[in-house]
């Protein structure tokens, strides 16, 4: 018989072995999952039930990504470490259906977190995703913080701004085959990114709503990449893919297509500001819908940069393919094609400047003026365009100015620019002009320019209407241009302002009456 004293001893010493075994076996749980710096999230659908009581391995997974971000922010805090990934698996939701104050998910508080990884199965029969259920947004970021999702939809979020994600003075990077899908906010449906946040497109943003922003919103010096796909986004107003509120954009790669500003600007993209620039590269901006600027829509002293592009099937009132206003833009290699719109189906500008080089402008239409190009005057500021080389080709207007429409501003054509191949409808006098119609400003043609085979009723090749349009023809050709009544080279209602140099040519045109060149005087004309 053991004594009572020596019973006691083994009974102490029997409970100390178990009771530290378990926090032995607890402390390697932990330290396992804080070594490898990942932890497991299981919503609906998956494998096994997650729950926030679990450790958050792959075995015990949590039931939310908040408490993941407690546990990471604790392990960070203990020692610091570069990167923590939260694997979900399955639709992680708002489990009590409650309001969200800031978001499903909310990472803020500067130098808490490490770079963290929200990434969803690799298997693209499986669908992971974070859904706030229409009870607010699903991720906020702030304070300096860098978060990547991976493998993973984001959806059913509503908040005032960013409906799927709000990024304050942080870093946001949609990873490929992931997406931004479905969610609503007054501005940036699916993102907004403020106070010099940085956003990076891989994957998908699309079918989000907004007043304003409808895809993406970035203001506050903030900086976007897209190399992905903004898409079916919709805005009441402006900006139904991408608004830019003195930000910066680069896309390269990109794709935005098939986005609306029901009554507004930009369907594609928005941009105002002088601080506010885009720049494109092997981009495609196309299928977009907008009252101004189908495709883009630039005003307040923006700027645009284009190094390759397509812009193509865009429509609008006014500026099919893109609309500029009080803003530059140098285009290199763009092709602006099958656009429409009332006016402008290729480019409206108005008090911008627009250089264009190796660019073409083709198969566009409009039921009024400017086929390709309608320029004019705001504000007493004239629109400026310089166009080295390229086309201007195949468009059409119901109206005058089938490639060109001259209302106010500056027009030179140099190097081997062309327009050609144009088409002005317009019947009823004065309207005309198959290739350029300009009744007020300057147009310059000068180097191995040519306005050749463009049909009209009159001025097939140039229209040039009014006391107010200065032609100087320094060199080049108008040729081949067919017009059923007068004009078929060069039709003009004044000759005082038209100036034809030495290496300037009018030949081979057909009309009615004046082959080469018609000149009547305005007043007179019946």
């Amino acid at each position: 018989m053991i004594p009572k004293n020596k019973r006691l001893f083994i009974i102490i010493a029997i409970f100390m072995f178990v009771f530290t075994s378990g926090l032995f076996a607890a402390g390697i749980s932990q330290q396992s999952v804080y070594k490898n710096h990942v932890w497991f999230v299981s919503g609906e659908g998956a494998a096994v039930t997650g729950s926030d009581q679990n450790p958050g391995t792959a075995d015990k997974p949590l039931a939310s990504v908040q408490k993941a971000l407690t546990l990471i922010k604790a392990a960070y805090a203990d020692e610091a470490f570069k990167t923590a990934v939260i694997k979900i698996d399955g639709k992680v939701s708002n489990i009590e259906n409650k309001p969200l104050v800031l978001g499903l998910a909310v990472i803020q508080g500067k130098g808490a977190y490490p770079d963290i990884v929200l990434r969803g199965s690799s298997d693209p029969r499986q669908i992971d995703a974070l859904d706030a259920g229409g009870f607010g947004r699903v991720l906020y970021v702030e304070d300096g913080n860098n978060v990547t999702i991976e493998n993973l939809t984001l959806t059913g979020g509503a908040a005032n701004a960013g409906g799927g994600v709000f990024v304050s003075g942080s870093r946001f990077t949609a990873g490929r085959n992931s997406f931004v899908q479905n969610n609503e906010s007054a501005f940036g449906g699916g993102i907004c990114v403020d106070d010099e946040g940085i956003l990076v497109i891989l994957g998908s943003v699309k079918d989000n709503k907004a007043e304003n922003g409808g895809g993406l919103a970035l203001r506050g010096k903030s900086v976007m990449e897209i190399y992905g796909t903004v898409s079916g986004n919709y805005a009441v107003y402006s900006g139904g893919g991408v608004l830019l509120d003195s930000a910066e954009g680069i896309l390269s790669g990109g794709t935005i297509i098939g986005n609306t500003a029901r009554r507004g600007s930009g369907g594609g993209v928005f941009l105002q500001g002088g601080e506010a620039v885009l720049v494109i590269n092997r981009a495609d901006i196309s299928g977009n819908k907008a009252q101004s600027g189908g495709g883009i829509f630039a005003s307040d002293e923006a700027g645009i940069r284009v190094y390759s592009c397509v812009m193509r099937n865009n429509d609008a009132r006014a500026g099919g393919g893109a609309a500029l206003l009080n803003t530059s833009a140098v285009l290199h290699d763009a092709d602006i094609s099958s656009n429409t719109a009332v006016n402008g189906g290729g480019i409206l500008i108005a008090a911008s400047f627009v250089s264009m080089s190796g660019c073409v402008i083709q198969n566009n239409s409009v039921t009024s003026s400017g086929g390709g190009i309608y320029a004019g005057i705001v504000d007493e500021v004239p629109a400026e365009i310089l166009m080295s080389g390229g086309e201007i080709r195949d468009n059409e207007a119901e109206g005058s100015g089938g490639g060109v429409y001259l209302s106010g501003g500056h027009f030179v054509m140099s190097s081997n620019s062309s327009v050609r191949d144009n088409i002005s409808s317009a019947s009823d006098y004065p309207g005309g002009g198959g290739g350029v119609y300009a009744r007020n400003g300057t147009f310059t043609m000068k180097g191995q320019s040519a306005v050749r085979a463009n049909h009209a009723v009159r001025g097939a090749g140039i229209y040039l209407n009014g006391e107010h349009i200065n032609f100087h023809f320094e060199s080049g050709i108008v040729e081949e241009n067919v017009a059923k009544e007068d004009g078929g080279g060069i039709y003009a209602t004044v000759k005082d302002n038209i100036n034809i140099g030495d290496n300037a040519h009018v030949e081979g045109n057909t009309a009615k009456n004046g082959n080469e060149l018609f000149i009547i005087d305005n007043n007179n004309h019946p």
